[in-house]
């Protein structure tokens, strides 16, 4: 896939071919960015997000609320990951697959990181 790209040169930390789904959507995981903190209220006891997903018919500006799966704290401008529907019996994510269109119901927020980045802990 890509031979000029060996897993193991130096500075190179992971597989070339191995890409994770928060920088692209797979067919568990999506990725956002944060760009406002909705307060817990009366009906929703816990911050939910606003964030940038991606534009489509359905969200011409891109923005969707996201719920979190437990209690770890995020800030604006962080990229979390989104887990999709894990019950999909999906094998691969294609670009004309409805959830890269349409954000779904039960999708979260996840505490999952790749490529060492920090994840959130909870109650920081």
């Amino acid at each position: 896939m890509m031979p000029d790209r060996p897993w193991g040169i130096p500075g190179q930390l992971s597989s070339p071919f191995i890409y994770s789904g928060n920088w692209m959507a797979t067919v568990y995981y999506d990725s956002a960015v944060i760009l406002e903190i909705n307060e817990p209220t009366a009906e929703t006891p816990y911050s939910t997000y606003l964030c940038q997903w991606r534009v489509s018919d359905k969200y011409p500006d891109g923005k969707i609320t996201v719920t979190p799966s437990d209690f770890a704290t995020y800030k604006v401008g962080d990229r979390i990951t989104l887990l999709k529907d894990i019950k999909t019996t999906k094998t691969s994510e294609l670009w004309s697959d409805p959830d890269l269109t349409q954000f779904g119901d039960t999708w979260q927020a996840v505490p999952v990181s790749f490529y060492g980045l920090d994840i959130p802990a909870a109650g920081s």
